[in-house]
């Protein structure tokens, strides 16, 4: 009896010698939890870090919660069929649709052993309204924006139109966005029908950052109408 029960501890052992191994979050090598809120979008979170040194789709068991509650997270994949190089790798994270609110917000990611945490000031966007802009713009004519914004107040703006199937051109650009702002079409040589839009940076600080090497935050609010440009 003494011999079958030692070669099943041997086999058991030299299968679990086989499997992959779990890395914890704790021996990840420079990882960076990153919360960007994209021209007025969804809240999307992720986890990066050397995947030089740790494979892509390594973590497992990941866990993620917002202000507490549970979010479906990704623990992250390998994909070799992707096109580029930088597309292969997807990393953990997150994309949510948060609640309003003002107080610090929370972010949280665990295996059960270890446990990243990043705490923002806001992931408020604020809202923005063109005042009854006409269909058609000429250069010169004075654009109107009511603005209702977080306390936060902002980092950056700017008013830019995009032509149909052309790039985006700057209109005006600033640092803090007051309640009202008031921009000029600037001087049109040609007609364009395209997209006029008021993009801003909330000022959100990051107030915590534990076991990750960095935390960087981007809330981006945005506004926009269709408009007819012409000289």
């Amino acid at each position: 009896m003494t011999r079958p029960f030692v070669s099943l501890l041997i086999a058991f052992a030299v299968l679990a010698g086989c499997g992959p191994a779990t890395p914890e979050l704790g021996k990840l090598i420079s990882p960076v939890l990153t919360a960007q809120r994209r021209n007025g979008g969804d809240l999307q979170v992720i986890l990066t870090y050397d995947n030089t040194r740790t494979a892509c789709g390594a973590v497992q068991n990941l866990r993620a919660t917002l202000d507490g509650q549970n979010v479906a997270a990704s623990a992250g994949s390998f994909d070799p069929m992707a096109k580029t190089e930088s597309e292969k790798c997807q990393f953990p994270g997150f994309l949510i649709k948060p609640d309003m609110k003002s107080t610090p917000r929370e972010i949280i990611f665990t295996d059960d052993v270890t446990t990243m945490n990043m705490t923002l000031t806001t992931l408020n966007l604020g809202t923005s309204v063109p005042d009854s802009p006409p269909a058609t713009l000429r250069s010169g004519y004075m654009l109107r924006w009511l603005n209702s914004l977080p306390p936060e107040g902002t980092t950056s703006y700017k008013v830019t139109f995009t032509p149909m199937g052309g790039a985006e051109a700057t209109w005006t650009e600033g640092t803090s966005l007051g309640s009202t702002l008031t921009s000029a079409v600037p001087t049109q040589t040609v007609s364009a029908s395209g997209t006029v839009a008021l993009t801003w940076i909330v000022n959100s600080m990051v107030t915590k950052c534990e076991v990750a090497t960095a935390c960087t935050a981007t809330i981006q609010g945005a506004a926009n109408f269709p408009a007819v440009v012409q000289p």
